[in-house]
């Protein structure tokens, strides 16, 4: 587990500890779950962002367990084409993550602190670290193209998730771009991992951790809630005919260790179905006040400054976001409270400097760059590459292409390494290399016949 304080400078200056951590160490009360629910009339919300512009869609949260007053909220604007971030005890926006063509869904990943965004029509999923984001650098660390991997059929990432095993994490994502849909599944290096597909509507994913289990929301009428094993197999289905005009959106998970409930946005009767976690039974529904045609939805079960007991967020009539204290909504339909506890061990070991760096020409516009892994007590988070002295770019590999170079050009080339709490080695030793000169020599023109005075 890894924290490291910096200074970002977003509205004013502000010190800001990113943690890494592993999952295993944050953990929920593992009390057993209230299963005897009652369905409330409209519980009043706490906070309301209203007309956000740019129809909002998806809503993902960030604690920062250093100090939980940082956390953030990101919020998808389909129309706006960006992404905006806001601090949760402020309620202010801090900034906004442009470059999207119609931004669908998004993800958190708290093991890595990364953020994933589906760019819907320009057919890809791009992933930042939260770090960079604060420090205003909004240029994802890694796009996953379609164009990538032949995706031919059904473009069009949707609904996100992260699902971890064994350490790893797994970005789920649904592809809604044809008759027949494809959930796909990537490693966080953008290697793709699964790949499955089915005829069902989809929208909505959440990856359950402890129980191993991927849900979709599913609007072929009537409407029910896919569950998969993270291979593709698919399980079972719940739900069906619980949702108004076939209409299940966005599907988060309360978590009590591997118990807890499934709240399900029911986007045609404005209410939110409660599930039971284990067996999917269908235990009540509840309204918030003023929430309407609810897409994206989100949970935090960390005491954070303005939701002490966790907090429940949702995306309502495509413009604005409703949150309301998770006591208020526990009180009003018998739920139980379940909090998030971590441990954290700070580090601030650096990793180990990049060694054997090589640049080869390949063209009169190309360098290549090669080098040999740096070394981390828990992980490389990346590189950055430094051309000149300028940061041009960054790799989460050790290989770099350098585009759009001037031909017959001396450039002189170093690296460092960053963990995922910002940890950064020394930068490498440099190394030169020129690019190709162009080949100006005029051709030579032999002829071979006629030969001896023949004619032809």
């Amino acid at each position: 587990m890894k924290k490291k304080a910096m200074v970002r400078g977003i509205c004013s200056i502000i010190f800001l500890a990113i943690v890494t951590f592993s999952l295993s160490s944050l953990s929920n009360a593992q009390e057993i779950p209230n299963k005897n629910l009652s369905s409330p009339d409209s519980i009043m919300y706490d906070f309301m962002l209203k007309s956000l512009g740019g129809e909002v869609d998806s809503v993902a949260v960030w604690n920062d367990y250093s100090d939980l007053d940082n956390s953030l909220m990101f919020v998808t604007h389909k129309d706006g084409d960006k992404v905006s971030v806001w601090n949760l005890k402020t309620q202010n926006k801090l900034l906004e993550i442009t470059g999207f063509n119609y931004p669908n869904g998004v993800a958190v990943d708290p093991a890595e602190n990364t953020l994933y965004i589906a760019d819907r029509y320009n057919n890809s999923v791009k992933k930042y670290f939260i770090l960079d984001i604060l420090n205003n650098n909004t240029a994802p660390s890694l796009v996953f193209s379609s164009g990538s991997y032949g995706f031919t059929k059904s473009k069009e990432p949707m609904g996100l998730s992260i699902y971890h095993n064994e350490g790893q994490s797994y970005i789920y994502a649904t592809y809604v771009g044809s008759s027949t849909k494809y959930i796909r599944a990537f490693k966080s290096d953008g290697t793709l991992y699964q790949n499955w597909s089915t005829t069902a509507a989809l929208e909505s994913i959440k990856a359950d951790d402890e129980n191993n289990l991927i849900y979709i929301s599913n609007e072929t009428s009537p409407g029910n809630v896919l569950v998969y094993s993270p291979n593709g197999t698919f399980i079972t289905n719940f739900g069906k005919g619980l949702f108004t005009g076939s209409s299940p959106e966005g599907i988060e998970i309360y978590k009590c260790g591997d118990d807890g409930y499934l709240i399900i946005s029911d986007q045609g009767s404005n209410e939110f179905e409660i599930f039971d976690r284990k067996t999917f039974q269908n235990l009540a529904k509840f309204k918030m006040n003023k929430t309407s045609s609810t897409d994206g939805i989100a949970i935090t079960q960390s005491a954070l400054s303005n939701y002490p007991q966790g907090g429940f967020f949702a995306q309502s009539s495509d413009r604005d976001i409703i949150s309301a204290n998770w006591s208020k909504i526990a009180q009003a339909t018998g739920m139980s409270i379940c909090m998030d506890f971590i441990n954290i061990t700070p580090d601030t070991t650096p990793p180990s400097t990049p060694a054997d760096l090589t640049a080869i020409p390949v063209s009169q516009s190309r360098i290549e760059l090669t080098w040999t892994a740096s070394i981390d007590d828990v992980g490389i988070a990346g590189y950055r590459i430094y051309r000149d002295g300028i940061q041009v770019g960054t790799s989460t590999i050790t290989s770099y292409s350098d585009t759009g170079l001037a031909a017959s050009t001396i450039y002189s080339y170093a690296i460092d390494a960053f963990d995922m709490s910002s940890n950064n080695s020394t930068i490498s030793e440099s190394t030169n290399a020129t690019t190709l000169t162009p080949d100006t020599t005029l051709p030579i023109i032999t002829i071979i016949s006629p030969t001896n005075g023949e004619t032809l």
